[in-house]
């Protein structure tokens, strides 16, 4: 009796739910970052926005999504945007985000995980789903309850389809023979690959290769590299990485001194110091991936200490093929996690070809800092 009861107190629940949502409101938990509640009452009109853990003001009054103030929504736009067109992860996004400090409605720092659940979130294009999980006990059974549209959009369907598309490529896993296969291509493309540059080569995370294949010594073993000789020409060739890219950053002040211009170069640091500004060298070494040489640009934490980085894309030892004079704030923003042969138009206000247009560039910003003071 008693179960026969608490059945149908739960399928009329159920029902009262589909009504709700049917009419184009929402209920359940707080919504996701981009949104608010707002209080509507009960012929229909908009009330009030609620704040964090405020009660709509009457218990007649129904509950709407409304979009959240244009930043948070432009940082929601920004982080699909970035899952949808390029190779970053949501590791890679978060990572991103600690960098920058973002953060939820409710203030708390945006993780791996709760990047993930925002990404793949229907309200993102309008439509509220209710009901894809249910309690081990529930005693309703049915399909999650919609309703399209009834939520405002924000972003495209062209960036959904793009998140969609990537989605099914992660969750379909290849199999094992088709991931060593994977794994060997990428190997003979880039002998000494380390596990940042999987992502280049279309692969997944070390963990996720190990985890399917085995302990990576016997991945290296089974495509014919000495896992202990790898290892040898890793350590040799960072520390080649080092003094190459110490003596060439020695190199470009004795050139930027004979140009006139007054810098010294803290080698520790690796660091240009003008005196009135300070530029950070980073030295971009090129790798082989799926579409070529490709450059990797690392995510840094945002320093005061220095006023510009200056990133070298590097041809060989001691050859640059460009440069890039950035704020590190537009680094962080701007700039892919790698760079490829074809540039981003984008980027080119940053781009100088030669040293000589390098030398300009920093003459021109080192003409307007003293026009300043």
């Amino acid at each position: 009796m008693a179960a026969e009861y608490s059945r149908d107190l739960a399928n009329k629940v159920r029902a009262g739910q589909h009504q709700v949502i049917s009419r184009g409101y929402q209920i359940g938990p707080l919504p996701p970052l981009g949104y608010r509640r707002c209080s509507v009452s009960a012929d229909g009109q908009r009330r009030m926005v609620l704040d964090d853990g405020q009660r709509k003001l009457a218990a007649t009054d129904r509950i709407e999504w409304v979009l959240a103030p244009q930043e948070e929504v432009e940082l929601v736009r920004r982080i699909c945007d970035m899952y949808a067109r390029t190779r970053l992860s949501f590791s890679d996004i978060a990572r991103l985000g600690s960098v920058e400090d973002w953060r939820d409605h409710h203030g708390r720092p945006l993780t791996r995980r709760s990047i993930a659940n925002l990404i793949r979130n229907e309200a993102l294009i309008g439509n509220f789903v209710w009901g894809r999980t249910k309690p081990s006990k529930s005693l309703v059974t049915g399909d999650p309850l919609r309703r399209d549209g009834c939520v405002p959009r924000v972003i495209d369907e062209e960036t959904w389809a793009r998140i969609q598309r990537r989605t099914a490529l992660e969750i379909a896993k290849p199999s094992r023979e088709m991931l060593a296969e994977d794994l060997r291509r990428a190997l003979e493309r880039n002998p000494l690959l380390v596990s940042r540059e999987f992502r280049a080569h279309g692969l997944p995370d070390k963990a996720t290769v190990c985890a399917r294949l085995g302990p990576w010594a016997e991945c290296l073993k089974k495509a014919g590299h000495d896992p202990a000789e790898q290892n040898k020409r890793l350590v040799t060739r960072a520390r080649q990485q080092q003094m190459d890219g110490r003596e060439f950053a020695r190199a470009l002040t004795l050139t930027l001194v004979e140009d006139g211009q007054v810098v010294a170069y803290d080698g520790r640091l690796n660091v240009l110091d003008f005196h009135e500004l300070r530029v950070r060298v980073r030295v971009l070494w090129p790798t082989l991936g799926e579409v070529g040489r490709v450059w990797r640009i690392r995510i840094e934490r945002l320093s005061a200490e220095y006023d510009f980085d200056l990133l070298v894309r590097m041809e060989d030892r001691l050859r640059a093929m460009d440069f890039f004079l950035v704020p590190p704030a537009d680094v962080v923003i701007r700039f892919p996690q790698w760079l490829t042969e074809q540039m981003p138009a984008d980027l080119a206000c940053f781009r100088s070809q030669s040293a000589k247009q390098l030398m300009e560039r920093i003459r021109g910003i080192r003409q307007r800092s003293d026009f300043s003071q």
